[in-house]
């Protein structure tokens, strides 16, 4: 729930009806218009701060996804930069936004977003480059510059003509770039992992799952899964991946994508290891994870009169959030999954399987005893006793280890 209590920032409104652009204009608390413009390409975000009419200052920069990802790691849950712009418009209108002078350098300023995660108001900083040097500015900046560099060239080489300390400079040039582009990738690595901490907070933008002991559930019982394969990799003698940390990404909804299990094999054909969640219209939630992709790979191949594949995954499991219960692969069961491009995720023996127009045709459950997943007492658990449900949504998110 939003707290439109955190600042005093005041929302202008104002809007360009033209088609190249979207511009909003805000006021920071500092007093300062900021305007941030979605171009047409809509590949980047632009923002740009107007200061009062007595310093006559204009700063922008703009933005492309990749850079904002940098920044603000959390965003990396997000599609493109159109919905991290919707993220930043709203928390700009809720939480507000002000300015300040770089420390180290009065040609750039800092805006300040506060933006809202998980009930925590957490504040991201975008630099922005002055853009109206004058040319007596330019021109004693570029002076300044040119006079410290001597000067600094001159404390690590002695007294030089200035082509010689240019010529030192770009010499050592590739050298300097390529330190400085390792310590930019711990960075930002050590930055992301930070971040990233609080990962049971990542299935946020879930329709379906909320409760912060329902993800733990989840998210526990996958970290059991990673710490057994490190420690197989390293009784193996093999050096184990670092894999602790890792986030969800929304890959499909049934409602935004389309209810059809080819939307479904569209987008989720193609990816890693991943979790499906299932809300049924009486508000009953289950679901399933694995480390296979769902996809058909031989279009011949016909399993229980079903033109599909079963693959196996130890590994898998089932789950029901109602009644905070896992329910893992029965390792004397082949197939873990079944694949087929007439149907949504399927986990066998059909302990849960999702139809086609899932949306208006529903899934079923088969009885207990054909299922390749132990732990129900009953038959059709998992659905809340039904062996035909109707599905309200579902939604499958791939999980991404950093």
């Amino acid at each position: 729930m939003r707290d439109n209590n955190q600042s005093n920032t005041i929302n202008i409104q104002t809007e360009t009806n033209g088609n190249q652009s979207n511009i909003f204009d805000y006021i920071t608390q500092d007093g300062f218009f900021v305007s941030k413009y979605l171009n047409s390409s809509k590949n980047k975000i632009i923002f740009k701060v107007n200061f009062p009419e007595a310093k006559k200052f204009y700063f922008s920069k703009e933005f492309t996804y990749e850079e904002i990802i940098k920044i603000c790691p959390l965003f990396s849950i997000e599609d493109n930069v159109e919905d991290i712009d919707q993220v930043i418009t709203e928390s700009i209108n809720n939480y507000g936004v002000n300015t300040c002078y770089d420390e180290y350098n009065q040609n750039k300023i800092n805006l300040i977003i506060k933006i809202k995660i998980n009930s925590k108001i957490k504040e991201f900083i975008f630099q922005l480059d002055k853009t109206d040097y004058s040319q007596e500015e330019f021109l004693s900046s570029l002076v300044g510059k040119l006079n410290n560099l001597i000067e600094e060239r001159k404390k690590v080489y002695g007294v030089k003509s200035f082509n010689d300390v240019q010529n030192d400079l770009f010499t050592k040039k590739d050298k300097l770039n390529t330190k400085l582009e390792e310590l930019d990738k711990k960075l930002d690595q050590i930055g992301q992992r930070f971040n990233k901490i609080e990962e049971n907070n990542l299935l946020v933008n879930s329709h379906i799952i909320s409760d912060s002991e329902e993800i733990k559930l989840l998210v526990d019982y996958i970290k059991i899964l990673e710490e057994n394969e490190r420690k197989k990799m390293a009784n193996e003698g093999n050096i184990p991946q670092n894999d602790e940390i890792f986030l969800f990404k929304l890959v499909y909804r049934a409602s935004r994508d389309g209810d059809t299990s080819k939307e479904f094999h569209k987008r989720c054909d193609n990816i890693g290891p991943n979790l499906t969640l299932v809300m049924t219209d009486k508000d009953i939630k289950f679901g399933g994870f694995t480390y296979c992709n769902w996809e058909v790979p031989n279009k011949d191949i016909k399993m229980n009169g079903e033109q599909g594949v079963q693959k196996p995954d130890n590994d898998s499991f089932c789950f029901s959030l109602n009644l905070k219960k896992i329910y893992a692969h029965n390792n004397d069961k082949n197939g873990a999954i079944f694949c087929c491009n007439r149907y949504g995720p399927t986990f066998c023996e059909n302990i849960f399987s999702i139809n086609n127009e899932m949306l208006s045709k529903g899934g079923y459950c088969t009885r207990n005893e054909t299922s390749c997943f132990s732990g129900q007492m009953e038959d059709y658990e998992i659905s809340g006793g039904e062996k035909n449900f109707n599905i309200k949504e579902l939604e499958v998110f791939e999980l991404i280890f950093i």
